[in-house]
């Protein structure tokens, strides 16, 4: 019979919550594929598959990062956003779907959602203070 996943004091692990494939395609559309991709790749881990763990969020980034270039038309980033979004969402649904099937728990997105507001704000008055000087 295999062990439980024990914790350092000994005592077993609680399976960690994961997020839901449809909200981090949501916060991909309505904030940006950064940290829709960020949550993408950190959200293998929870699930139970933390090889494709690196490869996603390097990917993730680098897509990310090409996209807050601006385009000059802008249906084309509308329709890379949703493309991006779908493609979190179809590459985790069958893993979240096992995950809920055996127990496991959904995780709010509530703190990671603030942070990115927070964060993003911060850039932006750093850069709105930098253009002024």
């Amino acid at each position: 019979m295999p062990e439980e996943p024990t914790s350092p004091s000994g005592s077993p692990k609680e399976p960690r919550y994961a997020w839901s494939p449809t909200e981090i395609a949501l916060v991909a559309l309505i904030l940006s594929p950064l940290p829709g991709g960020v949550l993408h790749a950190l959200n293998y881990a929870r699930l139970g598959a933390p090889g494709r763990r690196k490869l996603a969020l390097f990917s993730n980034l680098i897509t990310g990062m090409v996209l807050l270039l601006p385009l000059r038309i802008p249906s084309l980033q509308i329709s890379a956003n949703l493309l991006i979004a779908a493609y979190f969402y179809k590459t985790q649904e069958h893993l979240f779907l096992a995950h809920r099937s055996s127990g496991g728990r959904k995780a709010s997105l509530v703190v990671p959602v603030v942070l990115t507001v927070v964060v993003a704000s911060i850039l932006l008055v750093g850069f709105v203070l930098a253009s002024a000087r």
